[in-house]
């Protein structure tokens, strides 16, 4: 069963790493800077040594928005590796 986007959203607010094992797919994201400098992640499978599915980019001052046509798999939970800044925003799962 394919779920609808926005069906469902989890809030996050990230200031280092975070790992939320329940989170197995995701459909989309919208993330904004909170630090005022830039910020690097990468959404990572279940840890900060687990596969890459995404790295984002965000400018000080900016958002970064994704939608996926489908789910990117997360089979050992999202893992969100902050290399540098903060930031808010939400996941779509």
């Amino acid at each position: 069963m394919v779920k609808k986007f926005n069906e469902l959203v989890h809030t996050v607010t990230v200031v280092k790493d975070v790992t939320y094992s329940t989170l197995k797919e995701v459909y989309g994201f919208s993330f904004d800077e909170t630090g005022s400098a830039a910020v690097e992640m990468e959404l990572r499978d279940g840890s900060a040594t687990g596969d890459v599915q995404a790295y984002v980019n965000i400018a000080a001052d900016a958002s970064a928005n994704m939608s996926y046509a489908r789910p990117k798999a997360f089979p050992n939970g999202l893992h969100i590796k902050l290399v540098t800044g903060a930031f808010k925003g939400t996941v779509e799962i």
